[in-house]
Order: C-alpha cells, then structure tokens, then sequence
C-alpha cells in the first residue's frame, strides 16, 4: 500500500511540474508548481519538455550557498583548479543536477548547462564556469547523467532561485528550483 501511494504522490508531482513548468499535461487543474513564486524543491523530480528534443527527467538533487558552496566546488576536481574567493555583497550557488532523458525526437538529447542560471533580487547572477568532469552533454533516450552548476548571486537575497530555460526562442518556457 506505501508503495502504490507513493508512486501516486510522484506521478502527481510529475504531471504538475510538467504542466506548470511548460511541458504538456492531460490535467487541466492550474498548477503553479516551478513557477518563480512557487519553485521546485530540491530534491524533487520533475518531468520538463526540453526544447524541440524531448522529455527530460530534472532534479536538483544537492544544494550549496554561499562559504559550504566554495568549500565544495573545491573538492570537484583532482587538480584544485576550483577556487573561488568571497565576493562582497555576493553569494555562490553550487547545485549538483540529474537528468534522465525520457522521449526523444531524435537519437540524442544536447543538453546544455548554460541554459541554467541563478537569480537572486530579480536580477540574474553571473555562471562560473568548472574545471573537471562537472558539466554533461548528450544524452541517449533512457539514458541519465548528472553535472555541477556554479552561480555567483547577490547575497541579501534569502531566497535565489535557479532557472531551468527549456526553450530559448519562447517566451516563458521555464521552470524555476529552490535551493534551500
């Protein structure tokens, strides 16, 4: 019986992400889970169509603000390339991502982490760029794979947000995560 409700409960987070966030859905309730006010929280999959491509399977599975950002983006890669300094009046977003890649239109999904960015005060903030095995690309249908994205935000916002575009050329096509 917990399994069955289980699986319930992750089928209707799924098809609301999916609806709210600019996938399509068979339910006609409004649901603004992934929208900026009300953000997909970490830890939760939610079922995106990507562009032109396909389905993906998204989730902010960690997330690291501000000093616990800097100590771990440190730890990412064998050669210590990942140093980053505090920054007065600003605040780092690490965000550990997976992705499943459900239908595809075609033999691969590109997905691209520069269409993640992080907003803090209505304002985007700026992507750092990682050195070591932190970044994905393409991806097979059922197939999955993780990354690292790093943000530097400002910092008197309690509450940055990470922005998902899942289809640059139109207008809205995005869903927003927490990462607290």
């Amino acid at each position: 019986m917990k399994k069955r409700l289980f699986a319930l409960v992750l089928a209707v987070i799924s098809v609301s992400a999916l609806s709210a966030c600019g996938g399509s859905s068979d339910s006609s309730a409004e649901n603004t889970m992934g929208k900026k006010d009300s953000p997909v929280p970490v830890g939760t999959s939610v079922e995106l169509s990507y562009f032109d491509e396909g389905t993906i399977g998204f989730k902010i599975s960690e997330a690291y603000v501000g000093e616990e950002a800097i100590t771990k983006v440190s730890t990412l890669d064998e050669h210590g390339l990942n140093k980053f300094d505090p920054v007065d009046g600003k605040q780092y977003i690490l965000i550990h991502y997976d992705i499943v890649a459900k239908e595809l239109k075609g033999d691969t999904l590109n997905f691209n982490y520069l269409y993640l960015s992080a907003w803090a005060n209505n304002v985007r903030g700026e992507t750092q760029l990682l050195y070591g095995d932190v970044n994905t690309s393409a991806i097979m249908a059922g197939g999955s794979t993780s990354g690292w994205g790093m943000f530097l935000v400002d910092a008197s916002d309690d509450n940055p947000l990470i922005e998902l575009q899942l289809d640059i050329y139109k207008d809205g096509e995005r869903c927003w995560f927490s990462v607290k």
